[in-house]
């Protein structure tokens, strides 16, 4: 009999009613996909009604007998079912990864959560994004990450820790040795939070993934942040979208890159950058050697930011995936990108949605396609590309011996040669 390994609790529907279910072998056979080794209780479809816990007994008895490696359940979870969460640890060691999302559980549910998760030996993921999570259920969590040895993946999205919270799950940071994955999007970070986070990661950690999107950041914060860039040597994927950073705080964040040798992935999207800011981000890549994805969709870049950018893909040999989608290329700006293609060989993907590219700039990209051999996905959807332009693509597409995802207005009604 195999022990269940793995055990996700997907607690994502509110306004639960009062009593719970019965549930009889035959509906989780029904739930049951042998050959995945997984039980899904949404298929259930049981809307309104929660689990009890004689229900979760049956189900991790179900679990044990038939050697279900994972288990997902659809339960809803009133305030009375907050204070039934430790009972899905009565049987320890089973449960590898634990989804808790959009279940409102609260400070109290996370102070609940902390009493069997200190002493727990098997979590590695735990997932309590949008959960009403304030300053002082950011304690709880510190304590877990003091006391937990296995827990790599911990999201925390869209909650409300701010400065007080974020400062003690910061010094925890620095006593764990598990965490690698970390999501702290839409919180209230900024000042204290990020000057206590930065200080944590200088001091070492596990962290390789770092979610900061849709906090206030702002560009002073982004510089006092990007100083972990130059000291960090475990950080591999930073997300710093939708954070009001400005060309002041990609000056900063593009100083660090130039000496940091350990960042891969870097997500600036829905920023305010502008040209400045390409012309600073375009430096780095002139240095930069490990970066290999960028985004920076939505950052007010036109033309002459496009020209640093092209510029720098003339010499860079790292990046391999590159973004600018909904920017203000125009024809001018493609062009000079389609210059670049030309010579690069590194780049394998390139989005170019939404950059009001017309029948100019798509002629100079018809051009590098013919040339290019290493892109194998283009994405122009949302451009004004028109039947004759995109007569022009197919035609360089026949020469072309890499591309393989292209997506671009008119493509389809250009009729077969």
């Amino acid at each position: 009999m195999k022990k269940l390994n793995i055990l996700i609790v997907v607690l994502g529907m509110l306004g639960a009613f009062a009593h719970g279910i019965k549930i009889e072998d035959q509906e989780l056979f029904g739930c049951y996909k042998e050959e995945e080794g997984s039980l899904d209780l949404r298929l259930l479809n049981r809307r309104g009604v929660r689990f009890t816990a004689k229900d979760i007994k049956a189900i991790v008895k179900f679990c044990l007998e038939n050697g279900v490696e994972r288990l997902c359940f659809g339960l809803s979870i009133s305030i009375p079912g907050v204070k039934r969460i430790p009972e899905l640890f009565i049987h320890p060691n089973l449960i590898m990864i634990l989804n808790l999302n959009y279940s409102n559980i609260g400070d109290e549910g996370v102070r609940k959560l902390s009493e069997v998760l200190k002493g727990n030996n098997t979590l590695t993921v735990l997932d309590l994004y949008s959960n009403k999570i304030g300053d002082k259920g950011a304690e709880f969590i510190a304590e877990i990450l003091m006391a937990n040895t296995t827990l790599k993946e911990l999201d925390l999205g869209y909650n409300r820790i701010g400065d007080d919270g974020m400062k003690l799950i910061s010094e925890s940071l620095i006593v764990n040795t598990t965490l690698e994955v970390f999501n702290l999007d839409h919180n209230r970070i900024n000042d204290e939070a990020i000057v206590s986070l930065r200080d944590a990661l200088n001091d070492g950690g596990t962290l390789t993934s770092l979610n900061l999107s849709d906090n206030p950041i702002g560009d002073e914060n982004a510089k006092k942040f990007s100083e972990v860039l130059v000291i960090n040597s475990t950080l591999t994927d930073l997300n710093l979208s939708q954070a009001k950073i400005g060309a002041e705080g990609a000056k900063s964040i593009a100083e660090t890159l130039m000496v940091n040798q350990t960042l891969t992935s870097l997500d600036l999207r829905e920023n305010s950058i502008g040209n400045e800011g390409a012309k600073w981000i375009s430096k780095a890549l002139n240095e930069n050697s490990t970066l290999v994805k960028l985004c920076l969709f939505h950052n007010i870049i036109r033309a002459a930011g496009a020209k640093f950018i092209a510029e720098a893909l003339k010499v860079n040999s790292t990046l391999t995936d590159l973004c600018l989608s909904w920017n203000h290329l125009f024809d001018a700006g493609t062009i000079w990108i389609s210059e670049a293609l030309m010579v690069n060989t590194t780049l394998t993907r390139l989005i170019l949605r939404q950059n009001r590219i017309c029948a100019a700039g798509t002629k100079e990209l018809c051009k590098a396609l013919e040339k290019n051999t290493t892109l194998t996905v283009l994405h122009l959807d949302g451009n004004p590309i028109w039947i004759e332009a995109a007569l022009g693509i197919s035609e360089s597409l026949a020469k072309n011996t890499t591309l393989t995802d292209i997506k671009c207005p008119n493509l389809e009604s250009v009729p077969e040669q």
